[in-house]
């Protein structure tokens, strides 16, 4: 079992920690404190009662306090006069670990250490308010515990792996990542922030994690060469079948001229005719299978470099060139049937894609061949619901990735790929259901691009359109993939409908869109973990709180219109924050991130919160001066 299994296994059924730092003249008041917290269920700590004799008494405690969910300060004079519950209170501030002050006898506001003066006190100095003022320090020790006990746990594990050189042995990998991403992207309002060394570690084990994504990429690329190899194999083995098969037919020529004589003969050459030509057809079958397996790999590799974090163009442009070199040299084994074409189409339409969104020169090339492909295919084969579908998606790569097209030549292809994919969809065959889904698709394309060119009353017709399909396709189905496939894409169109209806004014109507979408992205289960929900959520709140904006009008802001918008602004910073951290060089991300900082620092301005507002505009324009030296 892994550190971060054992260590979360114990977190899930062990007692809440809490640590009680006093002065040794507030002893009687300590021992009540923590006999009372005890009798709550909690597991609470002493100096005195938990370090052994001899035992180095400050890296104990410092144990002792990096152990504990949350520390309760007995606040009095002699604890704030203390030079060691000064220490121990900077190093639980330090690990930024929960800090409830719990007077004994009142301090002077000026004598209270300045580290906790701005805390919110628990007053437990009369007899008579003794008992509700512990059961206020339980409740304030316990709030949002689940999130605290992990924030101790990722605390050990960071320890851990700082301690051991920081290497990869220690990272997070798997489940315990993606829960640690969670974590750090839940953090609850009030619960004390994460610290640096957790921050680094959480970054570190997804670099770790990336870098292991990349080895298994090359893997696979490895296993598309063993498919070129095992294919050159096959077309020597068919070539073989072929002269012999022409040996064996002149066998039996020559065996029939002579059969009065020869019988025999002739009957072993047909035989050997035969076998020859079932050799050869064995042949093709291999060959056929082989290409197959290497266009299904290629597309894979094309997927998965998608989502590849930090991943150079340079590099990408390599591996995917030569994977497409495969699939040209496998063509030229053997003859083109309309199956092996519009498989080779649909995985090359993934490479332009991929090379596309990576901000490569060479993606328009590879989408020109992949339509050439797909085109043929249809031709070869009208009626063939996948060649229509490989078409499409052919039809809407080119419309995305060719900068030389103009607009209209743009939308053509776009309408195009919907009427592939309406054809596609209205047959009885299994990708029925997909094309229906690639149709939302293309049209959601078409409507982001006319509202990019600041179409917005079409695009919200276009949106409309999307939307009535993806209402088609969950009403048209049992099956729950197909379902769950059609609400994300209604969700999805939602969300870009709200940008249109934002940009035309209708602000009433943009904000039930935005909400509808909010709701059903708060709604899965993958907000933490999957980018593309992130950043749909990021978009969602940031798009509401500029509609909130808008409705609100004018230059004059006060605090109460604004705090409603500022907190959509934070949720959306949380959903982009972290993806942001652990791949700055995504630059679609920051420039989500840079829009968040910039409306948040417009909003401080015109409220008043003029240091607030010059810290985003610093963030912002960092991040603007990353891209630009990126190239974006």
């Amino acid at each position: 079992m892994s550190d971060a299994a054992a260590i979360g296994k114990v977190a899930e059924t062990r007692k809440t920690r809490a640590f009680v730092s006093y002065s040794r003249k507030d002893s009687a008041a300590a021992d009540h404190i923590a006999s009372g917290l005890r009798d709550l269920g909690f597991d609470a700590a002493l100096d005195k009662t938990d370090i052994a004799p001899g035992e180095p008494w400050k890296e104990r405690i410092g144990a002792l306090i990096a152990a504990a969910d949350g520390v309760a300060f007995v606040l009095s004079p002699a604890s704030a006069a203390s030079e060691i519950c000064g220490w121990e209170l900077g190093e639980a501030l330090r690990l930024n670990k929960r800090v409830v002050p719990f007077v004994v006898h009142r301090v002077p506001d000026a004598d209270a250490p300045g580290a906790i003066a701005r805390l919110n006190y628990v007053f437990g100095d009369a007899p008579e308010r003794f008992e509700a003022a512990l059961k206020a320090l339980a409740d304030a020790l316990s709030t949002d515990i689940g999130w605290i006990r992990e924030h101790t746990r990722f605390a050990e594990l960071a320890r851990r792996w700082d301690d051991g050189g920081r290497g990869g042995a220690r990272a997070l990998r798997g489940a315990d990542l993606d829960a640690a991403e969670r974590w750090l992207a839940g953090r609850p309002e009030g619960a004390p922030p994460p610290t640096d060394l957790q921050r680094d570690f959480v970054a570190a084990s997804r670099r770790a994690a990336t870098t292991r994504l990349r080895a298994w990429i090359a893997g696979s690329l490895a296993v598309a060469a063993i498919a070129v190899g095992l294919s050159i194999f096959a077309y020597l083995q068919r070539n073989e079948a072929v002269r012999q098969a022409g040996i064996a037919v002149a066998a039996t020529t020559e065996a029939v001229r002579q059969r009065d004589a020869a019988d025999v003969a002739r009957k072993e050459a047909v035989a050997q005719r035969n076998e020859a030509i079932r050799q050869r057809d064995r042949a093709d079958r291999d060959l056929t299978a082989a290409i197959g397996t290497a266009q299904d790999t290629v597309g894979k590799l094309a997927i998965a470099f998608r989502g590849a974090a930090g991943m150079r163009v340079s590099v990408l442009e390599a591996l995917l060139t030569g994977a497409e070199g495969l699939l040209e040299r496998l063509a030229a084994l053997n003859d083109a049937t309309p199956a092996l074409g519009m498989g080779r189409a649909n995985a090359l339409a993934m490479v332009a894609q991929t090379l596309a969104r990576a901000g490569s020169k060479k993606a328009p090339e590879t989408a020109k061949v992949a339509l050439t492909l797909a085109s043929k295919a249809v031709v070869e084969a009208p009626s063939d619901p996948d060649a229509r579908h490989a078409r499409g998606f052919a039809e809407e790569v080119e419309a995305e990735v060719d900068p030389g097209l103009s607009d209209d030549a743009r939308l053509a292809f776009a309408d195009r790929a919907a009427e592939d994919y309406r054809a596609c969809a209205s047959s009885s065959a299994p990708i029925g259901p997909q094309c229906l889904a690639d149709e939302v698709n293309a049209l959601g394309w078409k409507g982001n691009y006319l509202a990019g060119r600041g179409r917005f009353q079409e695009a919200s017709v276009v949106y409309g359109a999307a939307a009535e399909v993806a209402r088609e396709g969950t009403a048209g189905t049992a099956d729950p993939k197909v379902k769950a496939t059609m609400e994300r894409e209604a969700a999805e169109i939602g969300l870009q409908n709200a940008v249109a209806l934002q940009k035309l004014g209708r602000l009433d109507d943009a904000l039930k869109s935005y909400g509808e979408a909010i709701a059903y992205f708060e709604g899965q289960g993958s907000a933490q973990v999957d980018n593309d929900v992130r950043i749909a959520l990021g978009n969602a709140y940031n798009g509401a709180a500029a509609t909130m904006l808008a409705k609100a009008g004018g230059q004059r802001l006060d605090r109460a219109t604004a705090t409603p918008i500022l907190a959509l602004l934070f949720k959306a910073r949380d959903m982009i924050l972290p993806i942001v951290r652990n791949d700055p060089g995504n630059l679609y991300w920051a420039r989500n991130l840079v829009i968040v900082d910039s409306n948040v620092a417009a909003i401080d301005e015109r409220i008043g919160d003029v240091a607030d507002a010059r810290r985003f505009d610093a963030e912002a324009a960092a991040i603007s001066r990353n891209i630009k030296a990126a190239g974006g």
